[in-house]
């Protein structure tokens, strides 16, 4: 009668203090999509999104804008890395279809 229930979890990585203020002047919209997503950021970024299992499926360098529409419907996690390979933020982002 009842459907079953999925946990969806991510291996989170720490944020230091510094990094924590660059962050808050970063956003990541729209959320949900339906394919691409926009990021505003200050300074130059590398983009990665990683499906529930910790896969890397995309990589953009020095991007404003990532196109998800290939990928399947389903929760992503964006993470966003300076110049220096550290992580400034990470959101979750669901992708959804077109209606």
């Amino acid at each position: 009668m009842f459907g079953r229930i999925a946990t969806i979890s991510f291996m989170d990585e720490e944020l230091s203090v510094d990094e924590s203020i660059v962050e808050a002047y970063i956003k990541i919209y729209p959320n949900p999509t339906t394919g691409f997503i926009k990021i505003e950021s200050p300074a130059p970024i590398t983009v990665l999104v990683k499906d529930v299992t910790g896969k890397t499926v995309i990589q953009e360098m020095k991007s404003n804008e990532v196109d998800l529409s290939k990928l399947a419907d389903g929760v992503y996690m964006i993470c966003l890395y300076d110049d220096e390979r550290r992580l400034i933020k990470q959101e979750r982002i669901s992708k959804i279809r077109r209606e």
